[in-house]
């Protein structure tokens, strides 16, 4: 806490100041939004195959009729 009297800059620098207790900025980056909306795609549809067959299997494989 001593060191925050001492953080005080003379001039104004040319670059933004980043402190190492600072988080740095986040960013997202198209690649990583298409993998993320394909990756949630498949684990849906995936969960939804799942209980499709789950639901087969429990009704001992009879066919269902509309």
């Amino acid at each position: 806490m001593a060191d925050a009297a001492y953080d005080v800059l003379s001039e104004p620098p040319d670059e933004p100041v980043i402190r190492w207790m600072d988080a740095a900025p986040t960013t997202f980056s198209p690649t990583a939004l298409a993998t993320a909306t394909i990756g949630a795609f498949a684990l849906g549809a995936a969960a939804a195959l799942a209980a499709m067959i789950v639901i087969r299997l429990l009704r001992g494989g009879e066919e269902i009729e509309g």
